[in-house]
């Protein structure tokens, strides 16, 4: 990040006219190396190119807060550090930006009965599941794994989707779950910011311009898959498909109205009976009855459930049943399209 910014800022100011060395880049760590993560050959390889790029790295020095300082340049503040930083000497700036790592939502703790670490990480099971339920999963960097610990790095949430989603569905099914041990090491590919990278994995460790190119390569062609969705099918492959066994069950009139307009989400057609609805908001309203004492408490309007909640919060929570049919193979831009998102 620290050398990423230099290289633009340089580039920017050379183009306005200005000095490239006027632009003057610290980094202040707690610790006394950077990239902790990565091997030894990796930390020295960059602090040689932070030496060479003029990055002044300042160890030991526990950053706590900022302050504004008497200066000639109002903009001007400076960093606070620890008791045990005091020895360093003082480092003002224009402009800071924060790089920290990982830290667990304060919600997790606060207002959740899930078990958690020390840090506040929602403790899991080579499964995914949390410690606490087994009806409640979590990966990426809200949790931590008890048995496979993994620092926190997106390689890993990644990876964790598949058996994630294998054991979602395992589960609603009451079948056997898998688990899942993350891989140990991971290829990182580290862009000092000038079209150059250093590549680091396990105790291995390369530098060079051609890494960058694979990096950038990598990294393109990941965003394309969120971007370029599917080719969908035409108007002609649609009007093939045959009618789901619920729009035949309905008569011929139903059967008609889909040969008129073969949607693949099935239209009106595709929804669930009225019997099943009311079959389900039946079983929703003499469960909450039987929870509150009160036969009144579940309201229900044509396809939906209005429950009251405690009188302390106020307000309402409506359930509805609405179901359709996929119409694309990949679940996440079907997660898309189905809440709204461009």
């Amino acid at each position: 990040m620290a050398m990423s910014a230099q290289f633009n800022l340089r580039e920017e100011l050379v183009k306005a006219g200005g000095d490239e060395k006027a632009i003057k880049i610290v980094v202040a760590t707690m610790g006394t190396n950077l990239l902790h993560g990565h091997n030894a050959r990796a930390q020295t390889i960059f602090k040689r190119i932070l030496a060479e790029r003029e990055v002044d790295v300042r160890y030991n020095a526990e950053v706590v807060g900022i302050k504004s300082v008497d200066s000639l340049e109002s903009n001007m503040s400076q960093l606070v550090l620890s008791e045990s930083s005091k020895e360093q000497p003082p480092i003002k700036f224009h402009e800071c930006m924060w790089c920290t790592s990982a830290g667990a939502a304060p919600w997790l703790t606060e207002s959740t009965p899930f078990e958690t670490n020390d840090k506040g990480f929602l403790t899991v099971r080579p499964t995914y599941q949390t410690t606490s339920h087994d009806n409640v999963f979590a990966a990426g960097d809200c949790c931590h794994m008890v048995d496979n610990p993994r620092p926190k790095a997106g390689v890993f949430a990644v990876r964790a989707g598949p058996p994630l989603m294998e054991n979602l569905v395992a589960c609603v099914l009451k079948q056997p779950l898998i688990n899942h041990i993350p891989q140990s090491t991971f290829l990182g590919l580290i862009s000092t910011g000038d079209k150059y990278a250093v590549a680091s994995k396990g105790f291995l460790a390369m530098e060079g311009a051609y890494l960058w190119t694979m990096k950038d390569k990598i990294d393109r062609k990941w965003m394309e898959m969120y971007q370029k969705l599917p080719k969908m099918e035409s108007s002609e492959q649609q009007a093939q498909e045959k009618p789901p066994p619920n729009v035949s069950a309905k008569g011929p009139d139903a059967l008609a109205a889909f040969s008129a307009a073969a949607m693949r989400c099935g239209g009106c057609g595709a929804k669930v009976g009225s019997n099943t609805v009311s079959r389900v908001l039946d079983a929703v309203r003499a469960r909450r009855a039987q929870q509150r004492g009160n036969k009144e408490y579940v309201v229900d309007y044509d396809d939906a459930a209005v429950i009251p909640l405690p009188k302390q919060g106020g307000g309402a929570m409506v359930q509805t049943i609405d179901f359709f049919r996929s119409f694309i193979d990949d679940p996440y831009v079907f997660g898309k399209i189905a809440a709204g998102e461009n």
